[in-house]
């Protein structure tokens, strides 16, 4: 660096700095995870690509995916890292089956700064030769435990579960919160249930919701048409 000095009659004086110094980089990645951020059934021992966005103002260098099998509260397995920032990685399934998962995306850069985006929702990890995903025949609580194949073309397959035997409502609303089309409304007995929907067909592509309500108590998850 050079400092110049200058006096009232324009003379100048100047000097230098005696050694080189560096200007460091304070600035984070910032990053977004885009799938999967909440409501998809992914299969135990199938690939299913994580996706993100990730920006620097020099630079992201690698990427580092971590996954939560408990709601976000830890996030104890390492999926990769050091990866390419190329937004998106082919992921085997290899983990135990979950309702409770969600992937946390690090990015870095050159100067050691990282940034992270986390899903916005659980997400299920799911082993159909060993059945729910939560891995019991009655759950705690009312809980969708599954919706195959999620995104969908025309049907889809819905595992629920309720612990107590109950009435039990479960519908398809869209994002005006209009209901088009009720799969469930009975009283059931204590445990998990499937019901099958036809109809995505008779509906435009794009997001909807599936609730399921017993008693007091409802859940809500995210189901996709598309074509």
């Amino acid at each position: 660096m050079k400092v110049v000095a200058w006096d009232g009659d324009m003379n100048s004086g100047e000097d230098v700095s005696d050694d080189d110094f560096t200007v460091s980089d304070g600035t984070d990645p910032s990053v977004t995870v885009n799938a999967p951020d909440g409501g998809e059934s992914w299969y135990v021992d199938s690939f299913f690509d994580i996706t993100w966005s990730a920006t620097d103002n020099v630079g992201v260098t690698s990427i580092d995916i971590l996954l939560s099998s408990d709601g976000g509260a830890t996030y104890p397995h390492t999926i990769a890292t050091g990866e390419v920032n190329d937004g998106v990685y082919p992921w085997y399934v290899d983990v135990a089956p979950t309702t409770e998962a969600r992937v946390k995306v690090v990015a870095w850069d050159g100067a050691g700064n990282s940034g992270e985006d986390v899903s916005d929702g659980d997400f299920e990890v799911y082993d159909p030769a060993a059945g729910a995903g939560s891995g019991g025949e009655i759950p705690t609580h009312l809980v969708i435990s599954g919706i195959v194949p999620n995104p969908f073309s025309t049907h889809a397959v819905v595992r629920f579960g309720i612990p107590t035997e109950a009435g039990a409502e479960l519908g398809i609303y869209d994002v005006s919160g209009r209901l088009v089309a009720r799969l469930i409304r009975d009283r059931l007995t204590a445990g998990y249930h499937e019901v099958e929907w036809t109809g995505g067909g008779a509906v435009g592509p794009g997001l909807y919701f599936l609730k399921l309500r017993s008693g007091s108590a409802e859940v809500t998850r995210k189901i996709v048409v598309s074509r």
